[in-house]
């Protein structure tokens, strides 16, 4: 009679993202870091070294390091200024427009969008469809009797300094067109429109590949 073999048992995989413990680490800590990290996790704080110089010698050399509890999370977005926003576990980098950095803990990334130009109206939003995060707005709906603005998305396929990012209805002086209610602004839309198209086709700008799109909003 054989004896049975006695299974071994299954091997923790390679890469791991929970710890019970908070770790410390820089960019440049890559024996520490793998352990705690899935792969894609592993790979996206590597390529801020390669997008990222600036950020990346901040991380390493200049003591300000990330400390976690339990999975660590990777995200980016760029303007299309290609300004930078980092978002590493529970910490925020952010630019601002001259080159600093600051460093935002357990803060999530609209939060910190929200605090480059809190009394600017409509830069809330437009900066986050800047970075291609989608901005809460507040729909109206129709028969809506009361102020009203327009909101555009527009849709591009690569971000360039002169790309028309999905943005507020603005007059010529560069301000918000509120409208008195919903049918005056769903009039503006349908001049728009016109405006749009020449002899019933779409005059579709650079890098543009399908139809913008109107909301009307509170």
């Amino acid at each position: 009679m054989n004896k049975k073999t006695k299974k071994a048992a299954p091997t923790e995989p390679k890469h791991t993202t929970a710890t019970t413990e908070p770790c410390i680490f820089t960019l440049a800590d890559r024996k520490r870091l793998k352990p705690l990290l899935s792969q894609d996790s592993f790979d996206e704080l590597m390529k801020i070294k390669e997008h990222d110089p600036l950020l990346s010698n901040l991380l390493d050399f200049n003591g300000d390091k990330i400390d976690m509890l339990g999975p660590i999370s990777v995200n980016w977005w760029h303007d299309e200024g290609y300004q930078y926003i980092y978002q590493i576990g529970q910490r925020v980098y952010a630019y601002d427009e001259d080159g600093k950095i600051f460093t935002y803990v357990e803060s999530d990334v609209t939060n910190v969008i929200r605090e480059y130009h809190p009394s600017e109206e409509g830069y809330f939003e437009e900066k986050c469809a800047g970075f291609g995060i989608k901005p809460p707005l507040s729909p109206a709906k129709r028969g809506y009797d009361l102020l009203c603005r327009v909101w555009i998305n527009t849709f591009f396929r690569d971000k360039h300094t002169n790309c028309d990012t999905s943005r507020w209805a603005r007059g010529d002086d560069g301000e918000i067109i509120w409208f008195d209610n919903y049918s005056a602004a769903r009039k503006w839309i349908n001049q728009d429109k016109k405006n749009y198209y020449m002899n019933g086709m779409c005059r579709f700008g650079y890098n543009e590949y399908d139809y913008r799109q109107y909301k009307i909003c509170k």
